[in-house]
């Protein structure tokens, strides 16, 4: 919670009158911005005063048990069985291999927002979903497990339903069970659809999803009745088509929040993918215009061998697209490292960018087009935009206060001429065309705050980083740091904060250049 907010979030909290928001209503960016804020503030107070009542589910467990910890019910049970399961029920998914194909949540298993259903991994064990879990019932919380394939598709939101929460899971291999014929997708990590309001999917590793271009790592639309999907501190990587697909061809590109994201490596899973068909790490948009985006603090990056697509795009093809705001973000590599299209109103500022080529590519609506476009859709009685709430007077892009890595071949004062903007943006020096420094980027976990994601940037290539923990561990404590492929295997380094950095050797396929991890420590009092 940013302390800007801190006396609004107060005032929206004791009112109560945010919570039936929807995209289309907000006239800028920072109205949007400041309804995500307390909306997530809001869930934090709630998490904080839950009481619920306890059950466990195992691998042996039956329909006809109780649900105690001595004689657990079955996963399918609970999920469709709302005599058992009520709202402000959490449900303990006992550790152990859950052989369920598709699991679908009945519509009558449903909680409430102040009493929701949760659905999680026992504290300490390894809960393994192999199949999928299809949600249908409001305000249900899937937390800490992992499901996996193939075959079949992670977890989905098909049904009209309110307060989903995915939170802190892993979510892999999912697809065919071979290379499918035809190019029709078989298996996503996360889809969110276009179903209800206040949804969530935060912490989550994603990766090794799908066999083709139109499988991702997360499958999104939105619809402007709904509230914004927040996407935050995810880890999506090495899947076969976009990591964050935010996408579709009817106009459902409406409020989308994204914070403290790790992207990297799109497509280039161990199992490789249709020959040609590279893909990037984030798309937001479709063929129809993308309104209300923000994007914060995400990283992005896309190794040379991907030069084919761009890191992060926004707008795809149609606009004009406006109250989008890109902030404080890495986005490093790809054909451009950032691309912003058909686009009559955007902030983008504080980022730093690189790619080896190109760098960012803009493309601007004039506000006299998007007037004329915008007043046009209006027209049609299917539209649901609320032309007098929107400030034309505030239409434009900017840039500012940007950073970009010199690959000596971004002509800065170009760009600024030829989109009028860009005036206190800078270009930092690198070396041979590269980045030149250690970056690392920590973000520690709301909802367990034992766990902080870890991402290197060793642009030097050095076989060791000087690794300062010193923000996140007091000394004395214990810790263990998890490759994001492999959280429950050995640990790429493990012991006990002496109060100074520490020497590291970056592992895995993308290292010494880059690596991501999850770093264990005492969970706190």
């Amino acid at each position: 919670m940013r302390g800007a907010l801190a006396i609004m979030t107060a005032a929206l909290l004791a009112c109560g009158g945010w919570a039936e928001r929807s995209a289309a209503e907000f006239a800028t960016v920072e109205e949007m911005d400041r309804y995500v804020a307390a909306q997530m503030a809001q869930d934090m107070q709630i998490l904080k005063t839950l009481k619920l009542r306890e059950l466990y589910a195992a691998p042996d467990g039956k329909p006809e048990n109780p649900g105690t910890r001595e004689a657990p019910i079955d996963l399918k049970t609970a999920l469709t069985d709302p005599v058992k399961v009520s709202a402000g029920t959490c449900v303990w998914v006992k550790g152990g291999r859950y052989e369920t194909g598709k699991l679908n949540q009945s519509k009558d298993v449903k909680g409430t927002r102040e009493k929701p259903i949760i659905l999680r991994a026992a504290p300490g064990e390894r809960a393994t979903v192999l199949g999928e879990i299809n949600i249908g019932g409001d305000h249900l919380w899937v937390w800490g497990l992992e499901i996996a394939g193939p075959p079949a598709s992670g977890v989905n939101v098909y049904a009209p339903c309110n307060g989903i929460k995915v939170i802190n899971c892993v979510l892999h291999g999912h697809g065919a069970a071979e290379r499918p014929k035809d190019r029709k997708p078989s298996g996503h990590g996360i889809g969110g659809w276009d179903f209800g309001s206040d949804h969530e999917f935060y912490g989550n590793l994603v990766y090794w999803n799908g066999w083709n271009w139109l499988d991702h790592g997360f499958y999104s639309q939105n619809q402007p009745k709904h509230t914004p999907k927040r996407y935050v501190d995810n880890i999506v990587f090495e899947n076969s088509g976009w990591g964050f697909h935010l996408y579709g061809s009817s106009p459902y590109h409406y409020g989308y929040y994204l914070e403290g994201n790790v992207a990297f490596a799109t497509t280039l899973i161990p199992r490789g993918s249709e020959a040609g068909a590279v893909q990037g790490n984030i798309l937001i948009g479709g063929h129809k215009a993308t309104r209300c985006v923000i994007l914060r603090k995400n990283i992005g990056y896309h190794p040379k061998a991907a030069e084919s697509k761009r890191c992060v795009d926004i707008g795809y093809t149609d606009g004009p697209n406006y109250n989008i705001l890109v902030e404080d973000n890495y986005f490093m590599g790809g054909v451009n490292a950032f691309e912003l299209r058909q686009t009559a109103q955007a902030t983008v500022r504080r980022n730093t960018f690189w790619a080896p080529n190109g760098m960012v590519s803009v493309g601007i609506v004039p506000p006299a087009q998007a007037e004329t476009a915008l007043a046009r859709v209006s027209a049609d009685p299917k539209s649901m935009l609320d032309l007098e709430k929107i400030d034309f007077k505030r239409f434009g892009v900017v840039f500012e206060e940007n950073r970009y890595i010199d690959n000596g071949k971004f002509d800065l004062e170009r760009f600024r001429a030829a989109t009028k903007t860009a005036q206190t943006d800078k270009i930092i020096p690198g070396k041979d065309g590269r980045p030149a420094d250690v970056a690392v980027f920590k973000r520690v976990n709301l909802y367990e705050p034992e766990r902080v994601h870890l991402t290197l940037f060793n642009w030097p290539k050095g076989e060791t980083v000087s690794l300062d923990l010193g923000d996140v561990l007091k000394p004395g404590e214990k810790f263990r740091i998890m490759d994001v492929r492999d959280l429950w295997g050995t640990p790429a380094l493990a012991g006990v904060h002496a109060g100074k950095p520490v020497e590291f050797k970056p592992t895995g396929p993308w290292a010494p250049e880059f690596a991501s991890y999850v770093l264990f420590r005492p969970t706190p009092k």
